[in-house]
């Protein structure tokens, strides 16, 4: 039996439901795809919007349905006769599909739940989507061009640095970043992560407070298009002054490891074989990963994930570089992001994104990897 996918979400909540009709919609609608076609369910205000902005091959008016149903009070009711109006005889839905509705739906049709990814062809990006997540790496890298710069240029005062007389903080930079994002066409994007020395030690910490001269500074920036929403992610690891011999030797041991990474990607590898190969790299030079009274040291996140219309792309069925098994396919963008982290030290992580090729791995970031600053 032919299943219509349905999402029932705004496209703030569910990047399905955007993918499937192209275009932003603040409150939650029914959307579909059903036999290569797509559908969507809209109210009088939206209505005139999906015309002209949306790719919906049919768009069914809430209250032309209610008209016709009997003025039913349910969505349930609507979304059936539309299925029906286009030839679906059943419903395949995501796991984050709203569970009063499941339920309401599962009473007058047959509807279930998908086992992987709604719409796993999303993993597979076109030419249109890879150049889409390149130009939102584009102004990524602005962005990190700015942090480089504002600590470069900074003062050191007694450890702590100042710029243009002013203490420089993660707070203070992280609201120049965001202005830069809103001027070349970025959506904000959450706490952006600018966090120096013992923070930088936790990867998801955003960082506040000063930064300090001789702390290992990590800058992760990410952030999706307003045009097409499309996300770049980047992260770059500076110092401001000479860095000790351990960080020196840190920071060289993450970017020798990110090479490799990205030399090793190409269509069929395992993606766990990747990371467990970094992993015993960092082992085998005296990087081990233990668990402490303040949490984890070492490297204990993932090596890299799917990168598209969400950050963390079809993030809940692996598309991931990590302790899964995951085998790369032609045309799936992933970072590469390994990373080490101990405060005696700091932390460094190093990341950029590409797309898999037929012969290997094609970057869609760049930004200098100089962070002696």
């Amino acid at each position: 039996m032919s299943f219509a996918r349905l999402t029932f979400a705004s496209t703030h909540h569910s990047t399905d439901a955007l993918y499937i009709v192209g275009m932003t919609v603040e409150d939650p609608f029914a959307a579909w795809e059903f036999k290569g076609k797509r559908y969507a369910i809209a109210s009088s205000l939206e209505l005139g919007n999906f015309l002209k902005y949306g790719r919906c091959d049919k768009v069914y008016s809430v209250e032309a349905l209610t008209k016709e149903a009997g003025n039913p009070k349910k969505m349930a009711s609507l979304i059936a006769l539309a299925l029906k109006k286009c030839g679906a005889r059943a419903i395949e839905v995501g796991h984050d599909f709203p569970a009063g509705l499941f339920s309401e739906l599962r009473r007058i049709t047959k509807i279930s739940l998908s086992k992987d990814a709604l719409f796993p062809e999303r993993a597979i990006k076109t030419a249109l989507e890879q150049s889409e997540i390149m130009k939102a790496n584009k102004a990524v890298a602005a962005g990190i061009a700015l942090c480089a710069e504002y600590i470069r240029k900074a003062k050191t005062m007694k450890g702590r640095l100042a710029y243009q007389g002013r203490p420089l903080t993660s707070g203070l930079l992280r609201s120049r970043v965001q202005e830069l994002f809103l001027r070349e066409g970025l959506a904000p994007a959450g706490n952006l992560i600018i966090a120096g020395g013992r923070q930088a030690c936790d990867p998801h910490c955003a960082g506040y407070g000063l930064l300090k001269a001789g702390e290992l500074i990590i800058v992760d920036l990410f952030a999706p298009l307003l045009s097409s929403h499309y996300w770049g992610d980047m992260t770059r690891t500076f110092i401001k002054g000479q860095p000790t011999d351990a960080q020196r030797k840190l920071v060289e041991a993450v970017a020798f490891a990110q090479r490799e990474a990205i030399f090793a990607i190409r269509p069929g590898i395992n993606g766990k074989t990747i990371h467990t190969n970094i992993n015993n790299y960092f082992i085998a030079n005296g990087y081990d990963t233990r668990r402490t009274k303040q949490g984890y040291e070492g490297f204990f996140h993932g090596t890299g994930h799917a990168l598209g219309l969400d950050c963390h792309d079809l993030n809940s069925y692996g598309y991931r570089i990590n302790t899964r098994d995951q085998i790369l396919k032609v045309n799936e963008v992933y970072t590469v992001e390994p990373g080490l982290y101990y405060p005696e030290i700091g932390g460094c992580r190093i990341e950029d994104n590409g797309v898999v090729t037929k012969n290997g791995f094609k970057l869609l970031s760049k930004a200098p990897y100089d962070w002696v600053l």
